[in-house]
């Protein structure tokens, strides 16, 4: 029998049990779609982690004091002499060093307010956590020296206080940190990039020089964190540790645990870490519907064998060899699996476009797994319909057509 023939007939007798065959299938498109979907799911949240990361800056590295640690005293916060120590000690491995220093404040104009968490730190901060100038410019070196009262918003606060960008631009605003009121030109105003950390902060941010945050607090000493943009060719974490250490020897406080590093290097392994396990704990869900799929196409098959006994004995009688009886009934295995797992990658893809549209993720089709899920769907079928096959092929004729 011709490999074609054999298809057609597989085919045929598919398509006349069409609801059977149907539910037969339903264990593998259950299986394959929840696949399809998780992997393009994961994927396409892996590129959009790995946008953000790039955003907030592969090289960049905080350095802060440990909250959580108990007996924290003023001793163990970070100055601005600790900044000094860090650009003398590793200038070779860094690109920029900045403290920032943290002021909470609110602005009204023309009756709109908005609350503002505004960020003191050096002229080469963008160079740390790079923001695209839409207009104007950025802090330099000549307003940090002078403390000058110059503010750097983003086009989202900008559009929240005036009408666009451009009006903002120039204008003068009044910051109330709650004992008094600052006046700030606006000289710059940055892109707005929504990502997965602006998320985390409900107020807006804005930058002025880090002189004048310390001007308007009081305080001239401590800072709240360290802002480290590292030379492409270092290892973050390793030197990032080395970072640490000398702040504790110069505070006297090692293996107390006073101070935390984060760089994007490290959460982004984490989030990978996360998607990972994610996508193997479905895959494993997923697994389980397909041995079960597989296992109701064996039931089937087996049904299939004892209805047409008579006529597996007639094509026997009339020159039908084994194999070729052996080959129809794995090839319809294959065909049930390969049709579950055709329809499952359809309904996965679909789910996948939906659900990505819906949380901004952007869309990824991944053809590999698309290639091994259909692989996978015909191994299914061929383990699985091994049986029945070899059950119809050893079939004595003269019995086979005795049976009614």
């Amino acid at each position: 029998m011709k490999f074609l023939e054999g298809f057609k007939i597989s085919l045929s007798a598919i398509w006349a049990h069409k609801m059977r065959s149907f539910l037969t299938m339903l264990g593998i498109i259950i299986g394959i779609s929840s696949v399809i979907t998780v992997v393009s799911m994961g994927q396409g949240s892996r590129k959009s982690i790995e946008g953000n990361f790039e955003d907030f800056g592969v090289n960049r590295v905080i350095i802060y004091l440990n909250g959580r640690t108990e007996d924290v005293t003023n001793k163990d916060r970070l100055t601005e002499e600790d900044i000094k120590a860090l650009q003398k000690n590793f200038s070779e491995t860094t690109v920029a060093i900045s403290p920032t220093k943290n002021m909470l404040a609110s602005s009204t104009v023309n009756k709109k307010s908005a609350n503002i968490t505004i960020s003191g730190v050096y002229d080469n901060y963008n160079s740390i956590e790079e923001k695209k100038i839409l207009l104007g410019r950025y802090l330099n070196e000549n307003d940090l020296q002078n403390r000058r009262d110059v503010i750097v918003i983003g086009e989202d606060l900008a559009e929240e206080l005036f009408e666009n960008s451009k009006t903002a631009l120039g204008q003068r605003i009044f910051l109330d940190t709650g004992k008094k009121k600052t006046p700030a030109t606006i000289i710059g105003i940055y892109e707005f990039q929504d990502s997965m950390f602006s998320g985390m902060n409900e107020n807006y941010s804005a930058y002025m020089p880090y002189t004048t945050v310390n001007k308007v607090t009081g305080s001239s000493r401590y800072v709240n964190s360290v802002n480290i943009n590292m030379a492409s060719d270092v290892n973050v974490s390793a030197e990032m540790n080395k970072m640490i250490s000398l702040l504790e020897s110069r505070h006297k406080n090692a293996g107390e645990d006073k101070y935390r590093g984060s760089s994007a290097e490290e959460q982004l392994s984490m989030v990978n870490k996360v998607m990972n396990n994610i996508t193997l704990l479905v895959s494993g869900i997923a697994a389980i519907s397909l041995l079960v799929g597989g296992i109701g196409v064996m039931n089937i098959m087996l049904v299939s064998v004892t209805e047409r006994t008579r006529e597996i004995g007639i094509r026997k009688a009339i020159g039908a060899r084994r194999r070729d009886i052996l080959i129809q009934f794995i090839l319809e295995a294959i065909l049930l699996t390969m049709g579950g797992g055709i329809i499952g990658t359809i309904l996965g893809l679909s789910g996948a476009y939906v659900i990505a549209g819906a949380f901004g993720i952007p869309r990824v089709i991944s053809v590999s797994s698309i290639l091994i899920a259909w692989a996978f769907s015909a191994l299914i079928g061929l383990f699985f319909g091994s049986y029945p096959a070899n059950k119809a092929a050893k079939l004595d004729p003269i019995e086979a057509l005795r049976f009614e």
